[in-house]
């Protein structure tokens, strides 16, 4: 069974003219235990697709799952609970208080 699917996500930014699509058909299907690496040039969807499967933004177009629970359709209130007890994160740059140093 597949923790996390993906099928056919597409995500856009901007409108009219200056709408630009950053992911196009992807599809992704994730087992427990599987290790993966997403890896790709600088600015080709690395971190807009590592967003989307942390749930931290949404897809403009299909489908993901996580156990079988369609992301897109969960309230703000149940998007919160998953990532906080399914998802860990670890930041490029991950300074809280950009002021202050240690």
């Amino acid at each position: 069974m597949n923790i996390i699917e993906i099928k056919n996500i597409d995500k856009y930014f901007g409108e009219g003219e200056n709408r630009t699509q950053v992911l196009k058909d992807i599809d992704l299907d994730i087992k427990k235990g599987d290790f993966i690496a997403i890896i790709g040039q600088s600015g080709s969807g690395k971190s807009t697709l590592m967003n989307i499967i942390g749930c931290l933004d949404t897809a403009t177009s299909g489908s993901y799952k996580i156990s079988n629970t369609e992301v897109s359709k969960l309230p703000h209130d149940e998007l919160s609970d998953l990532r906080q007890k399914k998802f860990g994160f670890i930041f490029q740059r991950y300074n809280l208080l950009s002021t202050l140093s240690a």
